[in-house]
């Protein structure tokens, strides 16, 4: 829901949300998502971040240019579904090999 606005919003999002009070030891972001996150999920949330629609502006692009909402939904819930798919089976394959 995060990177609809914008993909850089996501990162922004995970940085904030992960925000570290001055003066603790461990205050990289990259450092507290490892000790959140398996690679297996980072690998997921990458596919699932490339597949997804880019952004809403993207969105209102498609609607400018076709002149049809119709075809932004499609476009917006059509790449949602695949990368949730997408998404699903890899990480569903991926835990055997975990």
């Amino acid at each position: 829901i995060s990177a609809i606005p914008a993909k850089e919003v996501f990162v922004s999002q995970l940085s904030i949300i992960n925000a570290v009070a001055a003066g603790e030891e461990d205050n990289s972001l990259r450092n507290r998502l490892k000790k959140q996150y398996s690679p297996l999920v980072g690998f997921c949330i990458m596919l699932w971040m490339l597949i997804a629609t880019p952004c809403i502006a993207t969105v209102a692009i498609v609607i400018q240019e076709t002149n049809s909402v119709k075809w932004a939904m499609v476009q917006f819930f059509g790449l949602s579904f695949i990368a949730y798919v997408l998404t699903f089976i890899v990480y569903q394959v991926g835990i055997f090999f975990v």
